[in-house]
């Protein structure tokens, strides 16, 4: 009990075939075998030559000071290749703010009451800030560099809450561009139930 199903024989060669590139020092897969090692770390970026060649720029969520220097001193010594130029950084946080409209009357014989639409408002809400922040159980909420889409934040709020019959919103109306080196945060969230 606790443990885990051994591997399928495509596993082991997947394994197998990446094992030479996470032990081969600078790759992308020895720092992806890095990172899916250390505690705390929920995402992470690689900005390759973000100044000149040579250079790596790595941008850590939630990137606090002694995990920034953490992370630096056992990639010096374990992960890159001698000359690599380093620099880590905590991600720049960029506040989305939502404002949207919400029918959950469409199709429906009996309304819902007043008290019944602000459960589902609450609700609607609190998928929201799931989707942009996450929580520390099951989602991980936008990415470092993953832009918000309206569109993919209704289709998740509609699994969260069935009762949604329909969400316009009105800002942001287009995706929200997030450059590699931030990530979206949940900041003004305001819902208006039709």
């Amino acid at each position: 009990s606790g443990g885990r199903d051994e591997y399928t024989d495509e596993e082991y060669r997947v394994l197998l075939m990446n094992w030479v590139q996470a032990n081969t020092r600078g790759s992308k897969e020895a720092y992806d075998r890095y990172f899916a090692s250390v505690d705390g770390v929920e995402s992470y970026k690689l900005i390759p030559n973000w100044d000149v060649s040579g250079t790596l720029k790595i941008v850590v969520d939630p990137g606090y000071p002694y995990q920034l220097k953490q992370c630096y001193d056992e990639i010096k010594e374990y992960v890159c290749q001698l000359p690599d130029d380093i620099t880590m950084f905590s991600p720049e946080r960029k506040n989305i703010d939502i404002y949207a409209r919400c029918n959950v009357d469409i199709d429906e014989v009996n309304p819902y009451s007043a008290s019944e639409k602000d459960s589902i408002k609450s609700r609607i809400v609190e998928a929201i800030k799931l989707y942009i922040d996450g929580d520390v159980y099951n989602y991980k909420g936008l990415r470092i560099g993953e832009d918000f889409i309206p569109y993919k934040l209704g289709v998740f709020i509609h699994e969260l809450v069935p009762e949604l019959k329909n969400i316009t919103f009105t800002y942001p109306s287009e995706p929200v561009t997030i450059t590699d080196e931030e990530m979206g945060v949940c900041n003004d969230i305001n819902i208006e139930m039709e």
